[in-house]
């Protein structure tokens, strides 16, 4: 007998088909899941979609072939310092424009190599990331790692510093060739700790030598696979270093657009039925100042917190969020200021509620949002 299909898994497939158009695969992945344990609960382990959801999970658990020909091997299979990252289940990362704009050029430099060696050039070898933690800077690389489909390694640099000083610059310069030996994407996070200015008096000659080594690695870089460099301080880092990299990407913290993307996204991951666009802006509001990574966290932990007190999430998110704000912004009279204009404009507060929220009267709140609308802010 034919399946019909209803109206709620008709809500699931176009679900779905939104996701993978935009090729958020974790978010395909994390949302199908869900879909098959409500699935298995409520019809059984012969509902037809149950079935066909469950052997696609299990199918795309498999590595790419194309992924597996190219693990590297050699000074990798051993070394304590490198590894080869799974991209395939890497989260593409939501970015201002400007910063997705130019990693759309890189990965369109490599898949473009003929017309660019028409013209006598090459891609892009290196790219520097810098920005604060939690911003993307990660994922922007195994973005690029899976859209060039190329394995992508990283070596950690915290553990070489700690642990191997005094070889640390042998042990450097043999990752740094052997990722040239197949195509990949070599990413080295927290660069600061083997790129810091040389001027710094307070560094033993073992890190200065080992700032020289790197910059004659960097100056004979292949072309044939992409160097990434990431630091959270870019300001320390060497004023030679700089010259060497090709693209320089400026990761910031999100604005109130990409806020409410990312929202959009982690949300929609615990529920199918999305709020309204006014209620995520509202919540958006709440989030000034934090990363994406942030922002992830703190769904998350609102989604836990529900799934175990059997309150509604998206109201438990909404305390959470406010609770982040109060924290940051209510600390002093600016601070307080803004507080209370956004949860007046965008979430509808009463001024007796904000009065509360703060421990201050209903009037001083009216005052202040006076102030602020008179002030043009």
């Amino acid at each position: 007998m034919c399946h019909t299909i209803t109206v709620d898994e008709i809500t699931v497939v176009r679900e779905l088909v939104r996701l993978g158009l935009r090729g958020e695969s974790s978010s395909v992945r994390r949302f199908t899941r869900r879909i098959v344990r409500e699935r298995v609960s409520e019809f059984g382990p012969k509902d037809p979609l149950y079935i066909t959801l469950s052997a696609e999970l299990e199918t795309a658990a498999t590595p790419s072939r194309a992924r597996r020909r190219v693990s590297p091997g050699g000074f990798f299979t051993n070394s304590e310092l490198v590894r080869v990252v799974d991209v395939d289940a890497a989260p593409l990362p939501i970015l201002e424009s400007s910063v997705a704009d130019e990693l759309h050029h890189i990965v369109q430099e490599r898949n473009q190599l003929e017309t660019l060696r028409h013209w006598g050039l090459e891609p892009s070898r290196s790219v520097l990331f810098t920005g604060p933690p939690g911003v993307g800077k990660t994922m922007a690389a195994a973005s690029l790692a899976r859209q060039l489909d190329l394995p992508l390694l990283t070596i950690d640099l915290g553990y070489l510093m700690s642990s191997h000083l005094g070889k640390s610059g042998q042990n450097l310069k043999e990752a740094l060739r052997a990722a040239q030996e197949e195509p990949c994407v070599f990413f080295l996070d927290e660069f600061d700790s083997v790129a810091k200015s040389r001027s710094d008096l307070s560094d033993v000659g073992e890190l200065k030598r080992l700032v020289n080594l790197l910059l004659v690695e960097l100056d004979s870089w292949k072309s044939s696979s992409l160097l990434v460099a990431a630091t959270n301080r870019a300001s320390s880092l060497d004023d030679a270093v700089w010259r060497r990299f090709d693209r320089v990407i400026s990761f910031k913290l999100p604005s109130l657009d990409v806020r409410l993307a990312i929202l959009d996204e982690e949300v929609r991951s615990f529920q199918p039925r999305t709020p309204s666009k006014k209620s995520l802006l509202a919540l958006a509001s709440t989030t000034r100042g934090m990363t994406g990574a942030d922002i992830s966290r703190l769904v998350k932990n609102a989604a836990r917190g529900a799934a175990l007190s059997g309150e509604q999430f998206l109201p438990l998110l909404e305390l959470s969020a406010l609770a982040h704000l109060r924290a940051t912004l209510a600390t002093n009279d600016g601070g307080r200021d803004t507080f209370c204009e956004i949860a007046s404009r965008d979430l509808g507060w009463t001024q007796r509620r904000i009065g509360d929220e703060l421990g201050i009267s209903h009037v001083a709140v009216g005052k202040i949002l006076k102030k602020r609308k008179n002030d043009g802010r």
